[in-house]
């Protein structure tokens, strides 16, 4: 055999044997979608392909978000999986797949979720919101403590987060701060917060006593 024809086969081996990365593939798949290709077959632009295919990852969560206000938490599911074989960096999706899966009470599926929405984002208050929210459903009330804080420090005037808190402070008899974060929670206009506040009040009346005599 001649070195040309050595040379042609070795070049056709290594190129077959070159595996495209993940980015490639999903680059293509969006210019197919959107026909980012000239006449020639090549790509007119790679940075409107990958424009258009995280618009298409944002499509699909947007549909998720819809169909999880229906309460069709199946099909949720797989609009926020979709989003993410086109988008594996989108942090929103996983947040949402992650409370979904909380809802159908999967918790150890929405923790793995929410982690990763937060490796991905680290201030993303409203995946610290549904990680607290899940650490109490799996009796870690400590630890939904301190993600609820996280939370507060990005949005701290939430006063859904205040109760969550003020929940878990009850659950780990920490009474004062439980009752404080109930009292904030209500100022903040949730109407859930009165129960709680109620419930501390009954069992230690020298607590609302102790805070209110303060005041004055």
């Amino acid at each position: 055999m001649s070195r040309l024809a050595i040379f042609l086969v070795c070049t056709v081996t290594v190129l077959s044997c070159h595996k495209k990365t993940e980015q490639e593939l999903f680059v293509e798949r969006a210019a197919k979608i959107y026909d980012l290709y000239d006449e020639e077959g090549n790509l007119v632009s790679y940075d409107e392909a990958m424009k258009r295919f995280h618009q298409y990852a944002k499509s699909y969560n947007e549909r998720g978000v819809s169909l999880f206000k229906e309460q069709l938490y199946g099909q949720a599911i797989e609009d926020f999986t979709q989003a993410l074989k086109y988008d594996k960096n989108y942090a929103a999706a996983y947040c949402n797949r992650g409370y979904v899966h909380a809802k159908r009470k999967e918790y150890r599926e929405a923790l793995t979720d929410l982690n990763q929405a937060l490796k991905i984002n680290p201030k993303y208050a409203k995946a610290y919101q549904h990680r607290a929210w899940v650490k109490q459903k799996l009796g870690y009330p400590l630890e939904a403590v301190k993600d609820a804080s996280r939370a507060l420090k990005i949005t701290p005037r939430n006063g859904e987060l205040y109760l969550l808190r003020a929940a878990n402070h009850y659950h780990l008899e920490n009474n004062l701060e439980a009752f404080t974060d109930a009292l904030i929670a209500r100022r903040l206009k949730n109407k859930n917060a009165q129960e709680l506040i109620d419930r501390i009040s009954d069992e230690h009346p020298e607590i609302p006593q102790t805070i209110f005599s303060a005041r004055h």
